[in-house]
C-alpha cells in the first residue's frame, strides 16, 4: 500500500495505546502525526531528515489544516516516505499527542477511540510507519473524533 501523497501534518505522537495493552511511545522529534486529506486516516511516519519546501498548498490539505488548527498554512513541504507494507496489529484504545492546534503552542492531548480503529504497521518487528482508521475516525474543528 502506499501512503498517501498528501498528508496533513497534526502534530507529534507520543503513544498509542492498543486493546491488548500494548503501547507504542514515540521519542520526542522522530515522528509526525498526520491526516490523509480526507481526514479519515491517521498516519505516524519518520520525520525526514531532508525536505523541500513545495511550490504550493493543496487546496483540500490547506482547508483541512486551517480546520484542524484555526489558522491558514503558508508552507508545505515534500518529502521521502518509505512503502507501507500494511500489516494488521489490532486496535488502538488511544493516541496521546502534542500539537499547536488553536494556541500555537504545544500542548499534549489524548483521543480515547468511541469505536474500532484498525492499526496497521509497516513492519511487526520493528515498525516504522503507522496507519490507524475506522469507520467512525474523522479529523475536525474539534480535535479527532471517532
Amino acid at each position: 500500500m502506499k501512503i498517501p501523497s498528501t498528508l496533513v501534518l497534526l502534530g507529534e505522537p507520543i503513544e498509542i495505546e492498543t486493546e491488548t495493552g500494548e503501547n507504542w511511545e514515540f521519542p520526542r522529534n522522530r515522528f509526525y502525526l498526520a491526516s490523509s486529506i480526507s481526514g479519515r486516516e491517521l498516519w505516524v511516519i519518520p520525520q525526514p531528515t531532508k525536505h523541500k519546501i513545495a511550490d504550493r498548498v493543496p487546496a483540500r490539505a490547506a482547508s483541512l489544516f486551517k480546520k484542524w488548527a484555526g489558522w491558514s498554512t503558508d508552507w508545505a513541504a515534500r518529502f521521502d516516505v518509505p512503502d507501507f507494507a500494511k500489516i494488521t496489529m489490532g486496535f488502538a484504545v488511544s493516541i496521546a499527542y502534542r500539537s499547536g492546534k488553536w494556541s500555537g503552542r504545544s500542548t499534549g492531548y489524548i483521543h480515547r477511540f468511541d469505536h474500532k480503529t484498525k492499526i496497521e504497521v509497516d513492519s511487526k518487528k520493528q515498525p516504522g510507519v503507522w496507519r490507524l482508521s475506522g469507520s467512525r475516525l474523522q479529523v475536525r474543528a474539534v480535535g479527532i473524533t471517532g
